[in-house]
């Protein structure tokens, strides 16, 4: 995996050229007037955001807080955002969270049967709750200021299927779906992302003290050796593998069933979303 990504790192000015060629295109052809992103103050929004900085395409950005003041690890978050964007010259916007996501969950408490619920399912269900309540904003100020929701999930997470179903998981183009996280990692260095956000632990911040690989199961190194080479210890493909067949609803998100008695309609399809 070294040489491949040292490969990389050694065209890594092409790689950024053609990530925001991408993103000027999509944008150009969308006729919107640019880009909503939701900023944890993590490494890959960072990244995308210092990306759509360097296409010169209009971003505006949203941190959106869940009870910050009862986690240290939240408050650094929304820190990092500003610093980022600070850097980068992009305007930012706090929305709060914290009411409409604990109504939420009030209500469905308040009238779900108690012996529906799966103990066990209950922190990481009112979790998910987060990605999602925020992903309402951004398209709500997406449709009201005439631009898109774009992704930040890399190839890395969508592998593991890290990522919230219709939450973070939900945009209208991502340029990032097809890099591992180490070359996040390269291209962060290279467009100038700030040091204290490529040095912390990645999070989803979905509680205190929580950490991707810890969640994963496994480190970026090995997930991103498998992707990038097809080699790693059998526990980790088999990990892999098995997460990848666990996780295939989220893969399955599309709107229309196979069309293969409305060849027109697939071809129409096909010629619009090549780009994305």
């Amino acid at each position: 995996m070294n040489k491949i990504l040292e490969e990389y790192e050694k065209n890594i000015d092409k790689h950024i050229e053609e990530l925001a060629n991408k993103i000027k295109n999509v944008y150009e052809s969308s006729h919107s007037n640019g880009f909503v992103i939701g900023m944890s103050g993590g490494i890959d929004c960072a990244t995308v955001m210092a990306l759509c900085h360097y296409a010169k395409v209009p971003v505006i950005a949203f941190t959106m807080p869940y009870e910050a003041n009862t986690s240290k690890q939240r408050i650094k978050g929304m820190d990092d955002a500003k610093a980022c964007c600070d850097k980068f010259n992009i305007p930012l916007y706090t929305l709060d969270i914290s009411n409409s996501a604990n109504a939420l969950i009030e209500q469905v408490d308040d009238n779900l049967s108690k012996d529906l619920i799966n103990v066990d399912k209950l922190q990481l269900a009112k979790a998910n709750i987060l990605p999602r309540m925020r992903m309402i904003n951004l398209y709500y100020v997406a449709q009201l200021t005439n631009r898109l929701v774009i992704g930040t999930g890399n190839l890395s997470e969508i592998v593991m299927g890290y990522f919230t179903k219709w939450g973070d998981g939900a945009n209208d183009f991502n340029p990032i779906k097809t890099i591992c996280k180490s070359q996040i990692y390269l291209i962060a260095k290279r467009l100038g992302v700030p040091q204290d956000i490529i040095d912390k632990k990645p999070s989803a911040d979905l509680w205190d003290e929580q950490t991707d690989e810890k969640e994963m199961g496994l480190s970026y190194e090995e997930i991103d050796n498998f992707i990038l080479t097809g080699n790693g210890k059998e526990k980790v493909k088999e990990k892999i593998i098995s997460t990848l067949k666990r996780n295939k609803h989220k893969y399955e998100m599309k709107m229309f069933e196979d069309l293969n008695d409305k060849p027109w309609i697939k071809e129409a399809i096909k010629s619009i979303t090549h780009h994305l």
